[in-house]
Formats: C-alpha cells, structure tokens, sequence
C-alpha cells in the first residue's frame, strides 16, 4: 500500500518536536523519513536465544516449541491501555449472573495463557500498545480542535 502525500495530511508534530514514539530524540532525528511521514519500528517480538524446543501444554504460542516451563499471569487486553481508563466496566460476559455491569481492577483482567518467555517477548508489543492509543486519544483531541 502506498504512503500517503504528507502535503494532504495535518501532521501535528514540528520536526524539532519531541518524537511522538516517546524515544526522547527530536522528531527529526527519530522517526520523521525523508518522505516527510512518520515510520515507528515495531520491534523484534521473537524471544531471544536459541529455541528451547520446548512445548508449554498451557502456553498460547507453543506450536512454536520456543517456551519456558512457568507459566506467567498477563492481561488479556493491553495493561497500558487498561492503565488509560478510570474504570473498566463490563456487561453479559459469560461468567456474569444479570445484565448488570460489573467493575473491575485492572489486575483481575489477567489469565495464565503465555509462558514466562513468551509474555516478557511480548512486553514492547503491550508498551507499543499503550503508546498507539495514547497517540490517537491526543490525535483525536487534535482534530476535535
């Protein structure tokens, strides 16, 4: 897919901004291309190491034969997306007794389903996460004004 004209797009950011992907580096410097758009690296999410070749029965990803033994207790949803709400309510899950909603700490939103090693692979993915939708709230209220 092609990237689209900088020229047509409010971009919000100055190129001696600090960059918006949180490196503390000026935006030109960082992650501003030659074209003129913003291009944040992903990160590499392979676990580090030679492969164990070990199948956690528990762990999500071990088709991969690449886990630990211990099993980790991780969000279900992003924890620093979860972090960015006052309040996470919920309603007509499964496990609910009415139509009521029910809250909930951010910490009971959690579940044994990666191993040790694939949770902490996953963790820039989870920062990523939070950052990403910290941009588009700011870039939402960008618009609004």
């Amino acid at each position: 897919m092609a990237r689209p004209n900088p020229n047509s797009l409010d971009i919000p950011w100055k190129s001696s901004d600090l960059c918006p992907c949180s490196s503390g580096q000026a935006y030109n410097d960082c992650c501003l291309q030659p074209d003129g758009l913003p291009l944040w690296v992903v990160p590499n999410l392979i676990p580090p190491g030679a492969i164990t070749g070990t199948r956690n029965t528990k762990c999500y990803m071990n088709s991969t034969a690449n886990c630990s033994t211990k099993l980790s207790r991780e969000h279900y949803i992003s924890k620093s997306i979860l972090s960015q709400f006052d309040k996470i309510r919920s309603m007509g899950l499964p496990w609910h007794d009415s139509e009521e909603y029910k809250e909930y700490g951010i910490d009971a939103l959690t579940s044994k389903v990666l191993c040790t090693r694939h949770n902490n692979s996953l963790s820039p993915l989870d920062e990523a996460a939070g950052h990403a939708f910290r941009q588009f709230t700011e870039a939402m209220t960008y618009a609004i004004k």
